[in-house]
């Protein structure tokens, strides 16, 4: 654990000639207080880096203790490597000691203390050590299993805290924990901050940037607010009129299962009720989770079997592909096991337009509706969808995240292969 205190804090400020703002002053006061996770929900150029810069060269003061900075990419890492080396070093003198490896990068103090630099897209990396304090640069980016499974349990053994630090994406888990904090649990604080929070940002850099972005972009990257992700795929998703907090009576209701299989990549399960006579469907549960082989889909989906017997089991076209995992097809290897997946062969595009229509249709009526409680990561992944970003032009296709594209895919074959099948296009086992 760090020992620290805003007096504490004040002085190792005036010593590395760090001048915060407001926004990173009121963070440094909840940390210095003993608050053990802090969410910081920040716009850019709020000065992110420099703030988990100066976080990670204080707690190197402590002896004996274990620091990770860990960012989606190395390369994101990097930037916090560019502000803390050079400010460590002049601080510390001949006391500490930095390898700088392309993808290995770490601070050894003359105390036993250490920093070390890590990337979410290697999670076998996340484990082993156990921290004194995690500081998580724009967390939102990354999947909540990197937090749930590989970080949180490193700070169990020393009671260690955690710092995130990210602009918001959507009302994903980075918002949850936000959450707790704004509505003051204990233990968590958190504060929402624009862009113009920092006084060092010049005026008419943000009046640039007012004018070159539209208003959900700003609203997100600049105000720091949680609102569906720029670009979004589903656009007409609304947690409002879509997400129903419990399940009307089922009673006439079929079921079906739609899957996105993986293996490192999560597996998505989607289970899905639909009435016959309103034509409605709702998405009644789900499981996203990597590392599921075969027998564990199979199980699960024996575990749920409704009484009446799945309606349609779905997954994609290229579950007719020999797997590895088994040198069969997923499709066949569920047949030779009573479950008879079928599949439609419809495009990307026109299977996501087949979604869009039962989100929301011409009519302004909606015939798909989400269980929140029972599928809190696909509600999560409508809102979170997205196009790439970049300077070219928009891609007809969503990115794959590996975060919200495999429940997403799974929500996609079950809607093109009930709503959008022709003859002749339908592949069965």
């Amino acid at each position: 654990m760090i020992r620290r205190t805003p007096d504490s804090l004040r002085r190792w400020a005036d010593c590395v000639g760090y001048k915060p703002h407001a926004g990173q002053s009121a963070a440094l006061e909840a940390f210095g207080r003993g608050d053990r996770f802090l969410t910081l929900v920040c716009g850019r150029r709020w000065g992110k880096t420099d703030f988990a810069s100066f976080l990670a060269s204080y707690a190197l003061l402590e002896k004996g203790a274990q620091i990770w900075v860990v960012s989606k990419t190395y390369e994101l890492a990097g930037r916090v490597w560019s502000f803390l080396l050079p400010s460590v070093m002049r601080a510390m003198p001949g006391k500490v000691q930095a390898l700088q490896g392309r993808m290995d990068k770490s601070i050894r103090t003359a105390w036993g203390s250490k920093l070390c630099l890590k990337s979410a897209e290697h999670p076998d990396s996340l484990l082993g050590e156990g921290l004194d304090l995690l500081i998580f640069d724009e967390a939102a980016t990354c999947p909540e299993r990197t937090w749930t499974q590989y970080l949180r349990p490193a700070l169990m053994d020393k009671g260690g805290e955690a710092v995130f630090i990210t602009t918001p994406r959507g009302h994903n888990w980075v918002y949850d924990l936000f959450e707790r904090g704004a509505h003051g649990e204990a233990g968590y604080w958190s504060i929402q901050s624009p862009s113009a929070a920092n006084p060092y940002l010049a005026p008419e850099e943000l009046a640039e940037a007012r004018r070159t972005t539209d208003p959900t972009v700003w609203r997100q990257e600049y105000e720091a607010q949680f609102v569906s992700f720029a670009g979004q795929v589903y656009a007409t998703f609304d947690r409002a009129r879509h997400v129903i907090d419990t399940l009307p009576d089922l009673t006439g209701w079929s079921i079906s299962a739609a899957v996105d299989p993986g293996l490192a990549n999560p597996t998505a399960i989607l289970w899905i009720a639909h009435n016959p006579i309103s034509n409605e469907d709702i998405v009644v549960g789900e499981v996203v989770q990597s590392g599921l082989l075969f027998d564990d889909v199979l199980r699960l989906l024996n575990e749920r079997r409704p009484p009446q017997g799945y309606e349609y089991l779905v997954c994609d076209v290229a579950g007719k592909a020999r797997s590895q995992e088994t040198g069969t097809s997923f499709m066949g290897w569920m047949k030779a096991r009573g479950m008879h997946f079928k599949a439609h062969a419809q495009g990307i595009v026109e299977g996501i337009n087949c979604v869009r229509s039962r989100m929301l249709n011409t009519d302004n009526a909606i015939s798909l509706r989400f269980c929140g409680p029972q599928a809190p990561a696909t509600v999560s992944a409508c809102e979170n969808y997205h196009y790439a970003e970049g300077d070219g032009p928009v891609s007809e296709e969503p990115e794959k995240d590996n975060i919200n594209d495999h429940p997403m895919d799974a929500l996609r074959y079950y809607c093109t292969y009930r709503y959008a099948r022709k003859p002749g296009r339908s592949w069965q086992t």
